[in-house]
């Protein structure tokens, strides 16, 4: 399940926690994976009453519709009623922005570093109503419960499509650095769909020696995450990305509140996500400063599962102040 599914899904569950009166709808154009696992997941919790997927929108019975990213239905739903999310990196994708009506309610973005983002592509009109709704981060759903797998090596964890915007290929040339200059003993642990137009994925790896030295899965569904975070956290591992650009970094944010320690490269949503802590930070080609700091988190990883777990509050309580300040006055006018 991709993330905006993942967002969905935390959100409906914590408003449904919030809000004892409130009801939740999502429809998918199309029936793909993340239809199939939030229906699951709906049909095995206590909040199945009121959360549903629905084939149609009967545009009454809602008070407010968010659509993300999903720019073919904005001209169906009344504007006062209409919030326009985005969460997509990919400016190629954002393009739909520039045609949304300027009497809409609002647009929504993850962090401060996409509303400015945002704020700079969208019409004059639009640009005061553009703010920020931060990720809900707290629900971990259907853990599976087994014996994890022991590695010999430490796993660097990567969640997310291997291409060129999240920049795959530095992950492996540090992990390949330190494995030649300081020891011996990592590995990568690679989760999402290879974008092949993008990168040759065995060729990256023969380039830097990581052969022998890797695990790859295609994108996976959240009880299967939750289990691997699980595991990376058993055998110590941390978190690496090298993401040029994120809307969010939600893939880092449940590494966090998994307790596993990460270490990003430093655009605004990656610095604000660990509250620009230069412990979890790095600058492009400072591999001796990157390197000191995977040896800081593997000799002092108790400490710094502590820190993540105090982190992620931080988020988890800015999702709630951005929706009473900016939603919940609309939604009980």
């Amino acid at each position: 399940m991709g993330g905006v599914e993942r967002v969905m899904l935390n959100r409906a569950l914590k408003l449904l926690d919030m809000y004892k009166d409130l009801t939740v709808s999502v429809c998918f154009l199309q029936n793909g994976p993340g239809y199939e696992q939030i229906k699951k997941i709906i049909n095995q919790h206590y909040y199945k009453e009121r959360f549903d997927i629905v084939d149609q929108i009967n545009h009454n019975e809602y008070d407010l519709f968010f659509v993300i990213d999903t720019p073919e239905v904005i001209s169906d739903i009344n504007p006062k009623k209409l919030f326009v999310e985005c969460h997509t990196s990919y400016r190629k994708n954002r393009e739909y922005l520039k045609d949304v009506p300027s009497n809409i309610q609002g647009i929504i973005a993850p962090s401060n570093s996409m509303v400015q983002t945002i704020a700079n592509e969208v019409s004059t009109e639009l640009k005061p109503k553009v703010f920020r709704l931060s990720n809900d981060i707290g629900y971990n759903i259907n853990e599976i419960h087994q014996s994890p797998i022991r590695y010999t090596r430490t796993p660097v964890f990567y969640l997310g499509r291997l291409d060129t915007l999240k920049n795959v290929e530095e992950v492996m040339r540090i992990v390949s650095q330190y494995n030649d200059e300081v020891q011996d003993d990592l590995m990568i642990f690679f989760v999402g769909d290879i974008i092949e137009h993008e990168i040759n994925f065995e060729g990256l790896l023969r380039k830097y020696h990581l052969m022998e030295k890797y695990v790859y899965l295609p994108q996976i569904s959240f009880d299967k995450t939750s289990s691997i975070m699980k595991m990376i956290r058993e055998n110590k591992g941390l978190f690496l990305s090298a993401s040029h650009f994120e809307s969010f970094a939600l893939s880092a944010a449940e590494a966090m509140y998994s307790g596993i320690p990460v270490l990003l490269f430093y655009n605004e949503a990656h610095a604000q996500l660990v509250q620009f802590n230069e412990d979890y930070l790095f600058t492009k080609g400072d591999y001796a400063d990157i390197l000191q700091k995977i040896k800081n988190i593997i000799k002092f990883y108790e400490v710094h599962e502590k820190v993540m777990l105090q982190s992620i509050e931080y988020f988890n309580n800015l999702f709630e102040d951005d929706w009473m300040s900016n939603i919940h006055p609309i939604l009980y006018t």
